[in-house]
């Protein structure tokens, strides 16, 4: 592959990702508006996350078919963004475990009585 062809895909990726952008952000903001006139806030955010999901997959279609015609790329690219993503969510996956492991261990339970600090 050319230099020449590298830069056009990139050139095109970096337009098609912000128009996308800039869609999901005026589309975010009517919706905004329109859910404070009515009152549904919640309502508003649930569909924001929605909307947020829907982008999040149409740019990873366009970055996986862009990245396909040169394996190594593709390689390095996931194994930056693995590297990215899993220092993102350590205190999550982190939070999560000692979540499971203390409903399973469970060392407190209804009716039992706890001391904090014990200052009696």
């Amino acid at each position: 592959m050319n230099n020449s062809l590298l830069a056009n895909i990139i050139f095109w990726f970096v337009a098609f990702c912000a128009l996308i952008t800039a869609i999901f952000i005026t589309v975010k903001r009517a919706i905004i508006q329109a859910c404070k006139i009515r009152g549904n806030e919640p309502v508003g955010h649930n569909i924001r996350v929605i909307l947020r999901g829907v982008v999040y997959i149409i740019l990873a279609i366009g970055v996986v078919s862009s990245l396909s015609s040169n394996p190594g790329l593709a390689i390095g690219i996931g194994t930056v963004t693995g590297v990215v993503i899993a220092f993102a969510t350590q205190n999550l996956v982190g939070n999560v475990v000692a979540g499971v492991m203390l409903a399973i261990v469970r060392p407190v339970r209804i009716g039992d009585q706890v001391t904090v600090l014990a200052s009696l």
